[in-house]
C-alpha cells in the first residue's frame, strides 16, 4: 500500500506511534519527513501573521530575519545550479532533487522540490520483563538520512529520551550506540563511505536520556564527505513490569559553532520528560529544532 503523509504543525502530543514536526510529512510506519523549505515558509508564515497583530519592533526583526532565512535558501539553491551533476550527487541530492536544481526559478514549487530533506523512522528493538529481576528492559533506535545537505555545515545534534508507563521510573541507561554514515563522492562510479560514531555527551540529568554532536561534513581523501545516514539508540531498564514506553528524540542543525558542546536540557513531569536542545551563546540553531514522540508497546 502506499504510504500516506499529512501536514502537521509543531507540537508535542503523546499519541500512539505520532511524530511533531513543524511543516513535517508523516507517515503510519512511524517516519516522518522534513523539507527544509516547507519548515522555512512555515516559520515565516508564523511570523507574519505576529507581526500583522502586532506590529512591533520585536516582530518587525523577527520578520526581517525569516525572511532573510528564504532568501539565503533560494540563493544557495541558485549557486547549486551552477555546480556538475556529480557535485550535487556528493551532496546527497536525488535525480529528482538534482533535475529540480538545475531548472530552478525561485517559485515555491521548484523550491520545494530542490529542498534538502530529513527523514527520521523509530525503531523498537526491545521491550522484554524478567520476573526475577523484577525489571524490564527496553532498547528503541532512531534513524535519520538526509537527501541533500543544508547550505550551512556546522556541528549537528541529537537527542532521545524514554518515559515509561505513567507507574514506572527508569533506573538507567546500560548501553548508548551511534553510527553516521558519510558518502564521497570521487567518481560519478567511485563512491567512499565513512563511517563514524557520534561524539557522546553524557546522561543529561534524566535517567533514560542521552545526547549526541556530530559534523555534517568530514574531511575526505579528495573531497568532504557529506553526511547522509545516521542512527542513535540506548537501553534503558525499568522498575517493574511496563505495558509501553515513548521515545522523545530531537535533531538540531547549527550554522556555526566555535565549540562542539551544546547543551541539552531534559525534564521529567508527573506523566511526561520534555526535551530541548538549547543553543550556547556561541552559535545559532538553523532552521531550528525538530523533535517526535514514538510510542512503543
Amino acid at each position: 500500500m502506499k504510504k500516506k503523509y499529512k501536514l502537521i504543525a509543531l507540537s508535542f502530543l503523546i499519541t500512539a506511534c505520532a511524530v511533531t514536526l513543524s511543516k513535517t510529512e508523516v507517515s503510519a510506519s512511524n517516519d516522518a519527513v522534513i523539507n527544509q523549505y516547507l519548515l522555512l515558509k512555515n516559520e515565516y508564515n508564523i511570523t507574519k501573521s505576529k507581526y500583522m497583530l502586532s506590529e512591533t519592533d520585536s516582530n518587525a526583526v523577527k520578520l526581517n530575519k525569516a525572511e532573510k532565512d528564504i532568501d539565503r535558501f533560494k540563493n544557495h539553491i541558485y549557486e547549486l545550479k551552477g555546480k556538475s551533476i556529480e557535485e550535487l550527487k556528493r551532496y546527497n541530492y536525488t535525480d529528482s532533487q538534482i533535475d529540480a536544481i538545475k531548472n530552478y526559478d525561485g517559485t515555491e514549487e521548484m523550491s520545494v522540490k530542490a529542498s534538502s530533506k530529513i527523514k527520521f523512522s523509530v525503531k523498537k528493538n526491545t521491550l522484554s520483563y524478567n520476573s526475577k529481576t523484577g525489571l524490564s528492559t527496553v532498547k528503541a533506535t532512531v534513524s535519520f538520512s538526509w537527501s541533500g545537505t543544508p547550505e550551512e555545515y556546522g556541528n549537528d545534534a541529537f537527542a532521545m529520551a524514554y518515559e515509561a508507563d505513567n507507574n514506572h521510573n527508569f533506573k538507567k541507561v546500560s548501553s548508548v550506540t551511534s553510527s553516521l554514515k558519510y558518502k564521497e563522492f570521487k567518481s560519478p562510479t567511485s563512491v567512499k563511505i565513512w563511517t563514524k560514531s557520534a561524539t557522546n555527551k553524557g546522561d543529561q540529568g534524566v535517567t533514560g536520556s542521552y545526547g549526541w554532536s556530530f559534523p555534517l561534513k568530514v574531511k575526505g581523501d579528495q573531497y568532504y564527505a557529506y553526511l547522509y545516514d545516521g542512527s542513535f539508540s540506548t537501553t534503558g531498564v525499568v522498575s517493574g513490569k511496563v505495558k509501553y514506553f515513548n521515545v522523545r528524540y530531537l535533531y538540531s542543525h547549527k550554522t556555526f559553532m566555535s565549540t562542539t558542546t551544546f547543551g541539552i536540557s531534559i525534564s521529567k513531569g508527573s506523566v511526561s520528560a520534555g526535551i530541548t536542545l538549547t543553543p550556547k551563546a556561541s552559535y545559532t540553531g538553523y532552521p531550528g529544532n525538530h523533535g517526535g514522540i514514538v510510542t512503543c508497546s
